[in-house]
């Protein structure tokens, strides 16, 4: 018997806090105050970190754009 897995969906990472900041071009405490905001969606760990989905970090830099025009 196989046990195969679905080799077309790649696996997705969860970003940390300073991945997001990285990205983003700004301070940690930038980011931070962004998800105090609501403005990014966090993922929390079982062990008290947080942690980003990047599609929610798609979606907040879509929403920013849109609201920017």
């Amino acid at each position: 018997m196989s046990t195969a897995t679905n080799s077309t969906t790649p696996a997705r990472r969860l970003l940390r806090k300073r991945d997001v900041a990285a990205f983003l071009n700004e301070s940690l405490d930038s980011t931070d105050r962004r998800i105090k905001r609501g403005e990014i969606p966090v993922i929390k760990m079982p062990r008290g970190g947080v942690r980003i989905d990047p599609d929610d970090l798609d979606a907040a830099i879509a929403s920013w754009k849109a609201d920017s025009q």
